[in-house]
C-alpha cells in the first residue's frame, strides 16, 4: 500500500515497486537524501536519476515518431543512441569522465547552435539531456572561472534565437521538442551552483527564469506539454509542441 509524506510543502507519495528485478540496479540510492554523486556517471548501474532522465528523452522520441512517422534528432548524446533518434555531438569521440567516460557512438557531428544544414520540418522531435547549460553566452568568453559566470548570471536569452531558428525550426508540426535541464535548486539549497559541477557549464538555469526568460519569449507558436515534473531532486524537465 502506498504511503504519503508531506516534505517541504510538497506531496510524496511512497509506492512499493511491483517488480523486484528493478531494484538491484538502484542500491544506493536514496530517495530521501539525493546525492548529486550518485547521478552524475552514466556508467554507473545506481545512477538511478541519470538512467530514469534517458529514458525520459527516450521516450519522446519514441512517442514523436509514432505520431509523426519521422525520425528525430538527439543533439549532445555522448555516444547513447535513443531510439527512432540520430544521434548527433559536437565531436565524434571524446573523454567526459564526469558523464561515463570514452564515448565513440556519435553517428553524426552537429553543432547542436547551428542546424543550418537540416531543412525545416524534417524531423519528428528533437531531444537532448543536460544541453542548454553547455551552449555559448555572449556574456562568456574563455578562461572566465566559474565563479565569474556565477557572478555575471547569464540570462539565456540568447537560447531564444537556437530554439527558434534552429532546434524548434527542423521539427515538423506536432512533433516536439524535449529537454532535460539541471536545476540550480536543490544546488542552492547546498550553497552550491550547477556551474561547478563542470567547467564546460555556462549557463545556470531555475525553472520560472527559463521559462519567463527564454520559453516565454519564442516566436514559433508552441504548446508546453510537460514542465518541471521530474521533482527528481536534480534537473527539471521541458516538452515543448510545436504548432
Amino acid at each position: 500500500m502506498a504511503s504519503y509524506t508531506v516534505v517541504d510543502g510538497e506531496l510524496i507519495i511512497r509506492i512499493p515497486a511491483p517488480h523486484p528485478q528493478v531494484l538491484p540496479f538502484y542500491p544506493n540510492y536514496d530517495p530521501d537524501n539525493k546525492s548529486a554523486l550518485v547521478v552524475e556517471d552514466y556508467s554507473k548501474p545506481d545512477n538511478c536519476v541519470g538512467h530514469t532522465q534517458r529514458s525520459f528523452v527516450n521516450y519522446w522520441g519514441i512517442r514523436s515518431f509514432l505520431e509523426t512517422g519521422i525520425l528525430g534528432l538527439e543533439l549532445g548524446c555522448g555516444g547513447v543512441h535513443d531510439a527512432f533518434c540520430l544521434a548527433t555531438d559536437h565531436i565524434a569521440t571524446g573523454e567526459a569522465p564526469v558523464y561515463g567516460g570514452h564515448y565513440d557512438n556519435v553517428q553524426l557531428v552537429v553543432d547542436a547552435t547551428d542546424l543550418s544544414r537540416f531543412g525545416s520540418n524534417t524531423f519528428g522531435c528533437v531531444i537532448n539531456n543536460h544541453l542548454v547549460e553547455h551552449l555559448p553566452c555572449q556574456k562568456v568568453w574563455k578562461g572566465m572561472t566559474q565563479e565569474e559566470k556565477y557572478n555575471m548570471a547569464c540570462s539565456g536569452t540568447e537560447l531564444i534565437r537556437i530554439f527558434d531558428e534552429h532546434w524548434l525550426r527542423v521539427i515538423k508540426t506536432g512533433g516536439f521538442l524535449a529537454l532535460i535541464v539541471p536545476d540550480e535548486r536543490p544546488a542552492r539549497k547546498v550553497n552550491s551552483s550547477t556551474l561547478y559541477y563542470d567547467q564546460s557549464h555556462n549557463h545556470f538555469f531555475f525553472p520560472e527564469t527559463f521559462k519567463s526568460n527564454i520559453l516565454d519569449k519564442l516566436s514559433t507558436p508552441v504548446e508546453i506539454v510537460k514542465f518541471d515534473t521530474l521533482k527528481n531532486g536534480f534537473s527539471f524537465d521541458v516538452v515543448l509542441r510545436k504548432k
